[in-house]
């Protein structure tokens, strides 16, 4: 004679067998690759944690004579905030900044300072201030230093426009998102109030050129 089997007992045993499929799904997933976990998703974004208009997090980095400074102490009004390393595209577009902050100077307009975040050697300071001739305070952190992850510094260049109170209000795209690398001399341009490149009759500024 045959048990009868109450509906509780059913939905409780399907309910079960869904969960059993769906986390073996989630782990097969992970395994292969299909759906990264969580964590390897964030790390994996071009885009930093945080917004604009929102606050940039605090750090602190030691400059090349090794004493360390923080965002907070560094930056007292406009500033950008640049992510660098010492390949030919971070020196072009600072360069090519170092040339729009000379004309701001001579037109009389407030510069905002430079804060420069960088991973090149700490001999090579002098010569990078020379070649790009561009007032900056720099400071030092490793490739995949916890800054440079926080602020998705990684592939360089990027920048970010901070106030005093360190509120975001800009920041550059991840440069191997953008069509053209030399557009990014352009945005920064414009966050100093000049019109593109073009519009000057320069052509299409390539922050890898030189002499911009």
């Amino acid at each position: 004679m045959r048990r009868k089997v109450s509906s509780t007992v059913w939905v409780l045993g399907t309910l079960l067998l869904l969960a059993g499929v769906i986390g073996f799904e989630v782990v097969r997933a992970q395994l292969t690759g299909d759906a990264p976990p969580p964590e390897r998703l964030l790390a994996q974004s071009t885009d930093p944690t945080f917004k604009v208009g929102e606050f940039a997090p605090d750090f602190t980095l030691r400059d090349r004579r090794d004493r360390p400074h923080s965002l907070k102490e560094l930056v007292k009004g406009d500033t950008l905030v640049f992510f660098s390393c010492a390949c030919r595209a971070c020196e072009m577009l600072m360069h090519y900044t170092g040339t729009l902050y000379k004309k701001m100077a001579g037109m009389k307009q407030e510069r905002p300072t430079i804060l420069n975040v960088t991973t090149m050697s700490k001999d090579a300071e002098d010569s990078w201030i020379r070649r790009t001739n561009l007032p900056q305070t720099i400071l030092y952190e490793k490739k995949n230093g916890p800054v440079m992850e926080t602020y998705r510094g990684h592939p360089c260049p990027r920048v970010y426009r901070v106030t005093k109170d360190l509120r975001v209000v800009w920041f550059s795209p991840n440069i191997k998102s953008m069509q053209e690398p030399a557009d990014m001399g352009d945005m920064v341009g414009a966050q100093l109030g000049f019109p593109p490149a073009t519009a000057q009759g320069q052509g299409n500024v390539d922050p890898r050129a030189p002499g911009r």
